[in-house]
């Protein structure tokens, strides 16, 4: 069972809202980064959602970090030899870190014809959702950034 269908309607709802798709991941998997508003952290890609992306191509770096209580973001950093000249490409996800906890929470339940029940409330406390982000300006590097190249070096040094 996909973790989404234990909330199939405020999924598909928040799905909608978003305009692309939702990935769910464990909260405890996300605590276990230990992100911070200080600073990048390395991410194991096999233990997100996205980990189909480092099956379809060369995964350099992936790393998260907090924006607020509320948000968070995970960039991964992946080959990409159909852009010739610039082989870096940077795809970036939005991470809701605390849907149960948003204002707008009873409104979207509502308007998603779904109870704001034990099992909604209990499912958006242990887990993260992430929605891909419109690529940046940014997108295509030539090369790794010199911030990412040095966090995930500390990472490949502490292994």
């Amino acid at each position: 069972m996909h973790e989404h269908q234990k909330i199939p309607r405020f999924h598909a709802y928040f799905e909608r809202k978003q305009g692309r798709a939702v990935m769910w991941m464990p909260r405890s998997v996300w605590d276990d980064y230990r992100a911070t508003t200080s600073g990048y952290v390395p991410v194991n890609i096999d233990s997100t959602p996205m980990k189909r992306v480092a099956e379809e191509a060369s995964v350099v770096a992936a790393l998260a970090f907090v924006h607020s209580k509320a948000s968070g973001q995970l960039n991964l950093y992946r080959i990409d030899l159909k852009d010739h000249s610039l082989t870096i490409n940077e795809d970036r996800f939005f991470a809701y870190l605390d849907i149960a906890n948003d204002p707008s929470l009873r409104t979207w339940a509502a308007e998603a014809s779904t109870s704001l029940n034990a099992n909604l409330i209990g499912f958006l406390e242990s887990h993260v959702a992430f929605v891909k982000m419109n690529p940046g300006p940014d997108h295509h590097l030539p090369a790794l950034p010199a911030t990412v190249q040095a966090v995930w070096d500390l990472r490949v040094k502490s292994t």
